[in-house]
């Protein structure tokens, strides 16, 4: 049985580039024999989504548009938000087209459902929940609460939630509910002391400050943990931690808060996020890290990607009143670019080169492939001249510091 897991796989990761691109609903491929038949589903659980019918076996593949237990709007490890409205849509698109046919559907991380009129059952309650859950948000919104009431607000009505493949298990009603808030509202819920507050380390000394000091935040905060008001008190509490990250009480007493929360959290992320919190302030964050960039991820992208990504490295601030130009040339995709350091950005152009420009790159994408797989180095690559730089060297050191490298690991519920 596949589960949905809580870490990431520690195996090779990899990409394939497509080959064949499916473009509308109906649309048909044989693969080894098989017909595979298509719906479009995109923007639900993910940006590119479609389901899959398999005539031969009367099997509907639905993707992760309906699985067994209630889906995330928006992941907590962060995304896009996800389109309640087409979500819903999608899945009532299945049922219309197949709901007298199939009599297996499956679908990603978990088991099969068997018989049609047990698919069927699973898919009206499931295409109900999307539905209830967008339509009462904005019912809600519409009466003027803000993301965190209308989350408080919004409930299963009893022919949804005693639907066991419904429950929060991975996502839940009440951060679902808050993603279809911002999805159609953002993040600013319309109160102004809200639009412009300060950042969390200055709140909290001043928090704090208000209270009469950490101790006497500590001293009320254990009565209400002994309350079993652990919402409150990690509210509450966080401050202290802001205000003087290395109290001990303060840190020891918030992750008993988070754990109390924990275990109680019906989420398997939830349950996970509660948790991590607690480490982090009983051990530190955790030294071990995942990367997801592999050589075989990188030459599955596209090489504009990689230069967006690198804007993403570019560090704003050392980049003022800098500017530099540069051509670089792919000779074995036969590919030319253009990019300029200038006004804090990277800008970049393909097929362009500028005339002008302080150096140029001539390699190949196989090379670059490696260097930005961390197989290898620019500076290996300009010793075994598999780049080769023309112009000013000083100035593509100059690009190359401005470049941050991300360490993954950071402070969460710590200053």
């Amino acid at each position: 049985m596949l589960v949905l897991e809580k870490r990431l796989s520690k195996g090779h990761m990899s990409l394939l580039a497509p080959n064949d691109t499916i473009t509308f609903d109906h649309e048909k491929r044989v693969v080894d024999g098989i017909e595979v038949e298509f719906l479009m589903a995109p923007n639900t659980e993910a940006p590119s989504e479609h389901m899959m019918y398999f005539p031969q076996f009367k099997l509907l593949n639905i993707a992760e548009d309906a699985v067994h237990n209630l889906h995330n709007i928006l992941t907590l490890r962060g995304a896009q938000i996800r389109d309640a409205y087409e979500w819903w849509k999608d899945i009532d698109k299945a049922i219309r087209a197949f709901g007298d046919k199939y009599e297996v559907c499956i679908g990603q991380h978990h088991w099969p459902t068997w018989g049609n009129e047990e698919i069927n059952d699973m898919l009206i309650h499931q295409r109900d929940a999307y539905k209830y859950m967008h339509d009462q948000t904005l019912h809600f919104i519409n009466k003027g609460l803000t993301a965190i009431e209308v989350a408080e607000a919004v409930k299963f009505p009893p022919a949804l939630e005693e639907k066991w493949y419904l429950r929060g298990y991975y996502g839940t009603l009440n951060h679902d509910v808050k993603a279809i808030y911002q999805f159609y509202l953002g993040w600013y819920d319309g109160n102004p002391a809200d639009l412009y507050p300060l950042p969390p380390e200055d709140v909290a000394k001043k928090y704090v400050e208000f209270m009469g000091g950490v101790d006497e935040v500590l001293k009320k905060a254990r009565v209400s943990y002994e309350a079993g008001e652990y919402r409150w008190v990690a509210e509450v509490v966080k401050h202290a931690v802001f205000a003087d990250g290395e109290n001990g009480e303060a840190r020891a007493l918030l992750a008993d808060a988070l754990e109390q929360l924990g275990y109680q959290s019906e989420s398997g992320p939830w349950r996970n996020v509660f948790l991590a919190g607690a480490d982090e302030l009983r051990n530190s964050v955790p030294e071990e890290v995942i990367s997801g960039v592999t050589l075989d991820i990188v030459e599955g992208m596209p090489f504009n990607l990689i230069l967006d990504y690198m804007g993403i490295r570019l560090n704003g601030e050392c980049s003022i009143d800098k500017r530099i130009s540069m051509n670089w040339k792919l000779t074995d995709v036969d590919e030319n670019y253009h990019l300029l350091v200038n006004n804090s950005v990277l800008i970049y152009r393909d097929s362009e080169a500028d005339d002008k420009a302080d150096l140029t790159l001539t390699t190949t994408r196989d090379t670059f492939n490696h260097i930005f797989g961390g197989v290898k180095s620019f500076e290996e690559a300009f010793a075994d001249q598999t780049v080769k730089l023309e112009g000013d060297a000083k100035k593509f050191a100059e690009f190359a510091s401005l470049l941050d490298e991300f360490n993954p690991v950071f402070n969460i519920v710590t200053p």
